[in-house]
C-alpha cells in the first residue's frame, strides 16, 4: 500500500507540473532548468515505483494462485473423507505406516487374524502378554460437521453426536478384549488425527472415563508411536530374559558334565592307586 500511495503522489506531482507548464509554454524559456531536471527525475521515479508494483502485484497473483489451488485442494481432501469406507482406508495406511516404522513385520499382522469367531480387529500386535488388538475405523462424521457448523447451537448439538458416536465405538472396540482367546486385558483405539485426539482429551473426559472402564485405549498417532515402542522395549526384555535363561541352562549343564568328569577321574585315580598298592 506504501508503494502504490508513493506511485499516485508521484503521478500527481508530475501531472500538475505538466499542467504549469502547458499553462504558462509560452514561458517555458523562462522556467527553471533545475526544475525541468528535477520532473524528469520524478517521471523516472515513478516509472521504476510503477515497475516494481507491476511486479509485486503479479507476484502476489502467483501466491494467490497457489493458495486457490491449494484451498481446492483441501476441499477434495475434505469431501474425500466424509466418505466413511475411504476414510477407514486412510486410517489403516497411517497405522501400517506407523506399526511398519517400530515394530518388525512378524510383530503384527494387518486384518488377516480371526481372534474369535467373526471378529477380525485392523491390526494385531503379538506381544509377550498377548496379542494386541488395534482399531483404526473412526467415527468422525459428525465431529466433520462440528467443526464446519455455522453457528454455536448446530456446533454444540453435532459436539453431541460425536460423543454418542465415540461412546458407542469404544463399546465396539472392547469387544476385541478376549484374553481367553489371547489378547491382552486391554484393547487400541488408534484415532489417525491429533487433533481430533486433543478435542476428545480437552472437551469430553467422560469419554475417556468410559474408555478406561471398558479397557480400551486411546491413542493419537504420536501416543500410538510411543506406545509401539514400549511393546517393542517389553519385547527385547523378553528375548533377553530367555536367552539369558538359556545360557544358564548351559551353565549348568556344563557344571553337571564337569562334575561328572571329576567324578570318573578320582574313581580312576582311585583304582590305580589301589593297583599300584597290590603290586607292591
Amino acid at each position: 500500500m506504501d508503494t502504490l500511495l508513493a506511485v499516485a503522489l508521484g503521478i500527481i506531482i508530475v501531472l500538475l507540473l505538466v499542467v504549469v507548464v502547458k499553462v504558462s509554454g509560452q514561458r517555458k524559456q523562462e522556467i527553471d532548468p533545475a526544475l525541468i531536471d528535477a520532473i524528469g527525475r520524478i517521471q523516472q521515479g515513478a516509472q521504476e515505483l510503477s515497475r516494481q508494483v507491476s511486479a509485486r502485484l503479479d507476484d502476489l497473483n502467483r501466491q494467490l494462485g497457489a493458495i486457490k489451488s491449494l484451498s481446492q485442494q483441501m476441499e477434495q481432501f475434505q469431501r474425500f473423507l466424509t466418505a466413511p469406507r475411504r476414510r477407514g482406508a486412510l486410517g489403516e495406511v497411517f497405522l501400517e505406516e506407523i506399526l511398519a516404522e517400530v515394530l518388525p513385520r512378524e510383530m503384527f499382522s494387518l486384518q488377516d487374524t480371526q481372534i474369535a469367531p467373526g471378529i477380525r480387529p485392523d491390526a494385531v500386535i503379538y506381544s509377550p502378554q498377548g496379542k494386541i488388538c488395534v482399531d483404526s475405523k473412526f467415527p468422525a462424521d459428525n465431529y466433520l460437521k462440528m467443526i464446519s457448523a455455522a453457528d454455536e447451537e448446530h456446533r454444540r448439538h453435532f459436539a453431541r453426536q460425536f460423543s454418542r458416536d465415540l461412546r458407542g465405538h469404544i463399546q465396539k472396540v472392547a469387544g476385541y478384549v478376549l484374553p481367553d482367546a489371547g489378547t491382552t486385558d486391554f484393547a487400541v483405539m488408534y484415532i489417525p488425527a491429533e487433533s481430533v485426539f486433543t478435542y476428545i482429551v480437552e472437551n469430553d473426559p467422560e469419554v475417556l472415563r468410559d474408555a478406561n472402564a471398558r479397557k480400551v485405549l486411546l491413542t493419537s498417532p504420536h501416543t500410538f508411536y510411543y506406545f509401539l515402542h514400549i511393546v517393542l522395549t517389553a519385547l527385547r526384555q523378553q528375548i533377553a530374559q530367555e536367552r539369558a535363561k538359556e545360557i544358564i541352562g548351559r551353565v549348568e549343564g556344563l557344571v553337571e558334565s564337569t562334575k561328572i568328569v571329576v567324578e570318573v577321574a578320582e574313581k580312576t585315580q582311585r583304582h590305580l592307586s589301589h593297583a599300584h598298592r597290590s603290586m607292591s
